[in-house]
């Protein structure tokens, strides 16, 4: 009987963000016809958390999504399970989409539009360094799926071990121009 091999050690969960985002108050915002300042300081606020605590899905409520998706010139989503599945899934997902934040340029009236808070938001990602943080997990992230790949890979292919991947003597092409 062959002995069972232990599975891998997962790596432990990464730290939230952010200790305490920043709580937005209704002073911070304007009323417009989406929204009165109350209900966009609580978007606000509840976004910042949200990215704080790394994007979990109980966190995404249909109010937040709601909303969401009609900020920071999102493309339109089907569902909320649709703009989960494509925003935060992955570390590499959830880069790209605080990069899409940090690009986005907001309308210029608040009054007409949810302008104001994106402007806090983002001003929030950059003085939070989230933006930084996200990259960094893709990166790891990609580097622990080569890594795990590799390793299933030599398991499976011993023999190729120590051999070159590379010919030891490439052929050069000639210079055309000459």
């Amino acid at each position: 009987m062959t002995a069972r091999r232990p599975p891998p050690p997962r790596d432990p969960p990464p730290p939230p963000l952010a200790a305490a985002p920043q709580i937005f108050h209704s002073s911070d915002f304007v009323p417009s016809r989406l929204a009165d300042p109350a209900l966009k300081a609580r978007f606000a606020s509840h976004f910042c958390r949200f990215l704080a605590a790394g994007c979990p899905p109980q966190l995404f409520h249909s109010w937040f999504y709601k909303h969401l998706r009609l900020t920071f010139g999102l493309p339109p989503h089907a569902s909320r399970a649709d703009l989960l599945s494509r925003w935060f899934v992955s570390h590499a997902s959830k880069a790209d989409f605080v990069r899409r934040l940090l690009s986005h340029v907001p309308a210029p009236r608040p009054e007409l539009s949810f302008a104001d808070v994106e402007l806090r938001v983002q001003e929030w990602l950059t003085a939070s360094g989230a933006a930084a943080e996200y990259a960094h997990r893709s990166v790891a992230q990609d580097e622990a799926a080569e890594r795990h790949l590799l390793r299933v890979l030599m398991r499976r292919y011993p023999d190729e071990l120590g051999r070159d991947a590379v010919p030891a003597a490439a052929p050069v092409q000639p210079d055309l121009f000459t």
